[in-house]
């Protein structure tokens, strides 16, 4: 059983390097390429990928992710010690997970959570609220 923390994250979470993200990428393809070639063609995708954003495009890759710029209006905020503050407006990239992604972190949620969260949502008598 994992412990969340208060920020709702699994405990034993933990964040890949570029190093080891290489790493995978040459043992998924059973080091048919060497690591210092695969460490250019990730970094360029990379900088292809800024390109495309900056260019105003989407990037997408059927069935794993979608990449666009979104445009977010001109709005206000209530900023308490100052007073009013006025956020520009501006582009955000939005990263929208499809279907080989969202069932990559459904069995993250079966493995680690079990799947007892279903059946308390089911168990809850919703009657007896006012």
């Amino acid at each position: 059983r994992y412990i969340k923390n208060t920020k709702g994250d699994c405990n034993l979470m933990e964040t890949i390097s570029r190093q080891e993200f290489i790493d995978m990428v040459a043992a998924k393809s059973n080091n048919r390429y060497p690591k210092i070639d695969l460490y250019y063609i990730i970094r360029d995708a990379f900088w292809c990928l800024e390109d495309i954003l900056r260019d105003g495009n989407r990037f997408e890759v059927k069935g794993i992710l979608g990449i666009y710029p979104k445009y977010i209006e001109e709005r206000q905020y209530n900023n308490f010690n100052k007073g009013k503050a006025t956020v520009p407006p501006h582009y955000k990239a939005v990263i929208k997970p499809y279907s080989r992604l969202k069932r990559a972190c459904e069995e993250l949620t079966e493995e680690r959570l079990g799947e007892g969260l279903n059946e308390a949502e089911e168990d809850f008598d919703y009657s007896e609220e006012e």
